[in-house]
């Protein structure tokens, strides 16, 4: 038997900013003759907020296909930012750029144990786009109760220079009846990496699905 499901959501984020001033200088503020930073030199910048406050809208959409064989497909798009919020610190506006996110998995049995999760994520900022193609295999570890998934990901996107991998992403899940914690860690593998030490960020997540009944 083959199954269809399609979920919509909308979200609205408030968020609020602050910046301290007190430690922030610009080159001019720079006297070259002490070779020290002199805070009573103008800056030359003209800030008049030190916080501000906007809303965030978002909406996303997904579908769900599962065949006869329990192979499961999925895609989805979001949009974020619909109403591109003003979050500039001056008198002019600086639209925070709307979103767009799509993204494509399935979830594909290779026996009662194992199943293998291609994933895809294409994301667009104008003017930076992103692309992450991932690769798990989930593993049973205890007669379906709990499952354990590895697997690896890259991070594509477009700089000043043009179309770079910026990073390698391990990925780690450990499952069981409802509950999912996750892992990852990104090692960067772009020029960014002399600095970084090639390491990047690690996450940590925590999912629960509440049962229908």
């Amino acid at each position: 038997r083959k199954s269809l499901f399609m979920s919509a959501g909308i979200a609205i984020a408030i968020n609020q900013v602050g910046t301290n001033f007190e430690n922030l200088w610009f080159g001019r503020q720079f006297d070259t003759n002490l070779l020290a930073v002199d805070l009573t030199i103008p800056s030359g910048e003209n800030f008049i907020y030190d916080n501000i406050s906007f809303v965030n809208l978002n909406l996303g959409m997904r579908w769900v296909f599962i065949d006869q064989n329990f192979n499961q497909f999925s895609t989805g798009l979001s949009l974020n930012n619909i109403n591109s919020p003003n979050i500039s610190l001056r008198e002019e506006v600086v639209s925070l750029q709307s979103k767009l996110t799509f993204f494509f998995e399935s979830i594909l049995e290779l026996n009662d144990d194992l199943v293998q999760k291609p994933g895809l994520q294409l994301s667009f900022q104008n003017p930076s786009f992103q692309i992450i193609p991932s690769y798990m295999l989930g593993f049973n570890i205890n007669q379906e109760d709990s499952t354990m998934d590895i697997g690896i990901a890259s991070r594509i996107s477009n700089s000043y220079s043009g179309v770079i991998a910026d990073s390698i992403i391990l990925l780690l899940g450990l499952s069981n009846k409802g509950y999912r914690i996750g892992f990852s860690f990104d090692f960067n593998v772009s020029p960014l990496s002399q600095f970084t030490n090639g390491n990047g960020a690690l996450e940590i997540s925590f999912d629960y699905t509440l049962p229908t009944n």
